[in-house]
C-alpha cells in the first residue's frame, strides 16, 4: 500500500479516537463513552506496555498506578522511538490522579530522559496524529 495512503488511514484513525461514542441505550441511560484518559507513545514493535494494571478497577473505584506506569515505561524504553509520552486528560476527569500524574512526568523526564507531555485528550490525540504523518513522510 502506498505511503500517502497509509499516512492518512492511521492519522484519521487515531483522530477518530476523539469522538467515539456510543453503546447500547445511550440515549436511555445518558451514556458518554467518549474517552477520558490516554497514554500514547511511538514504539519499534508490536507490545503495548499500557495495557496491564496502570489504569484499573478496584472496590467500584478506578484507580491509577505511576508506579507501574513509570516501570513500564521504563522497561520498554529501548523501543520507544521517539523518547516521548503523550498523556491526554480531560479536565473534570479523576482530579485526584494530577499529582500522580506530576510525578510520572518528573521520574521519567528527570531520571530516564523521557519527555512526557501533560494535556488534553484532543491535543494528545492531535499532536500524536501528527508524529504519526512525520513517521510515514
Amino acid at each position: 500500500m502506498p505511503k500517502e495512503i497509509r499516512k492518512k488511514r492511521a492519522s484519521e484513525t487515531i483522530r477518530a479516537l476523539r469522538y467515539i461514542f456510543g453503546g447500547a441505550k445511550q440515549t436511555q441511560y445518558l451514556t458518554d463513552v467518549t474517552p477520558k484518559f490516554v497514554i500514547l507513545a511511538m514504539l519499534e514493535g508490536g507490545i503495548n506496555p499500557f495495557i496491564s494494571e496502570i489504569v484499573y478497577e478496584e472496590k467500584g473505584e478506578i484507580k491509577f498506578d505511576a508506579g507501574a506506569l513509570i516501570a513500564r515505561v521504563v522497561e520498554f524504553k529501548d523501543i520507544l522511538n521517539p523518547k516521548e509520552i503523550l498523556i491526554g486528560k480531560d479536565e473534570g476527569f479523576m482530579k485526584e490522579w494530577e499529582e500522580e500524574l506530576k510525578r510520572v512526568q518528573t521520574s521519567l523526564t528527570e531520571e530516564n530522559e523521557i519527555e512526557v507531555v501533560l494535556t488534553t485528550m484532543g491535543d494528545a490525540i492531535e499532536q500524536f496524529a501528527k508524529k504519526v504523518e512525520a513517521y510515514y513522510e
